[in-house]
């Protein structure tokens, strides 16, 4: 599980902190903004990119107003004002950035002791995130077909420099789906290992996540 929701974790299960305390804001915060960073969003289109930045700003302004803020009813008001505009998020057409989405405001539920919808939520987002990543898979499976023509090809002098780019787009295609694979899994194991220390014992998550196959493209064939 990576710091930000290992950190989120500990401070859930402190049953002295409160919540929506400024603790639990501003690592609620930091796993936004990286969310939303330009590394994080380097392969999105740029329409959709910036949709998603606009909606998780106004997000994240809300809740970093709650830092300025000792009214109870007035940080609930913020927080629900920033679950709606994360909600926005949602609808992106970005597999694995609507799951994100969908996970940030299962929190925010959680912090608002909306406890059967925030479970819903991260349900929602964990099943959006392995629908995608079986997608993947089969885009990758779907490269191996092409060996038999990439061998007939090697076999002719003016066939190997067409084998050679079709290795080369294969490969590059590859190493994309590789990346992407790779953040689908962190997501998936930061969600089930956030839920696991909480004692949130969502069934649905666990059968499904337990049959992943292991992470092992290299084969560029």
């Amino acid at each position: 599980m990576t710091r930000l929701w290992q950190d989120l974790s500990r401070i859930f299960r402190d049953t002295a902190t409160k919540k929506m305390s400024n603790n639990i804001i501003s690592i609620i915060i930091a796993i936004a903004r990286d969310e939303v960073s330009e590394d994080t969003l380097k392969n999105i289109d740029e329409n959709v990119k910036r949709l998603i930045q606009k909606h998780y700003n106004v997000g994240l302004r809300y809740l970093e107003e709650m830092h300025s803020v000792s009214n109870t009813e007035l940080r609930k008001k913020l927080l629900h004002d920033a679950r709606r505009s994360f909600s926005e998020a949602i609808t992106v057409d970005t597999p694995l950035q609507s799951a994100q989405a969908t996970r940030i405001v299962a929190v925010c539920y959680d912090l608002l002791d909306e406890k059967e919808t925030a479970f819903l939520r991260y349900e929602e987002a964990f099943l959006k995130a392995i629908e995608y990543y079986n997608r993947l898979l089969k885009q990758f499976e779907s490269s191996g077909g092409t060996r038999g023509i990439d061998l007939l090809l090697g076999f002719s002098l003016v066939g190997q420099p067409i084998m050679y780019t079709r290795w080369t787009l294969r490969y590059f295609r590859r190493k994309k789906l590789e990346e992407e694979a790779k953040n689908i899994r962190s997501f998936l194991y930061d969600l089930k290992y956030f839920l696991v220390e909480r004692e949130i014992f969502l069934q649905a998550l666990y059968s499904d996540i337990e049959s992943i196959p292991p992470y092992s493209w290299s084969d560029t064939g």
